[in-house]
């Protein structure tokens, strides 16, 4: 039993990194593509932002069931729609509530909807959430089980040790983000809109 928790703990965390990454990725094109430059969207110092990682996990928990158990209308299958409409609630939520936490201990704004139709107090977007939905949708339904099917082909034993190796990374990044806070405030290009 311990053994399937501890293969279990390491599986979300490589989940949580791997996405973490493609969050960091997916954000720095867009602030690119927006005209900024590269610019390090990251809240930490690492090339992840944990927003995605954390997304990603909630995302597996709370729709793992919608996706096991097909829904019908007649014989047509709308599983993918609830899923769609899940995904993007889901995300919005968190992408809100990240928003407001950040607000209120980073004293900025990490994003800002402002200027974007179909907003709620410039932390959240319909199109962002559209955004999201799709790249969700993309997320549980090809990169997790591709990414599940690879981890799989790596000895549990040398898996776990990674995963501890790979929380102690975070954990220390995100001490010497924090420390490097409190002397140097909070890096002003992560208040970029996006």
């Amino acid at each position: 039993m311990q053994i399937v928790t501890k293969d279990r703990f390491s599986k979300m965390v490589f989940i949580f990194l791997f996405f973490s990454i493609i969050g960091w990725g997916y954000e720095v094109t867009l602030a690119f593509l927006y005209g900024y430059g590269f610019v390090n969207r990251g809240f930490l110092s690492g090339p992840y932002l944990p927003l995605y990682g954390f997304g990603a996990l909630i995302l597996i928990g709370g729709l793992h069931w919608l996706m096991a158990r097909p829904v019908r209308i007649g014989k047509v299958s709308i599983t993918p729609v609830l899923v769609f409409i899940g995904i993007m609630v889901i995300t919005t939520v968190v992408e809100y509530c990240t928003g407001i936490l950040l607000e209120t201990f980073a004293g900025q704004r990490f994003w800002d909807y402002s200027t974007y139709p179909y907003n709620f107090q410039g932390r959240i977007c319909l199109s962002a959430s559209i955004r999201f939905g799709l790249g969700g949708m993309l997320f549980l339904y090809i990169l997790t089980p591709l990414f599940s099917r690879l981890l799989a082909k790596i000895p549990s034993k040398g898996r776990r040790i990674a995963a501890v190796a790979v929380v102690c990374l975070l954990v220390v990044d995100l001490i010497l983000t924090l420390y490097l806070a409190s002397v140097y405030g909070f890096n002003p290009t992560l208040a970029q809109p996006r």
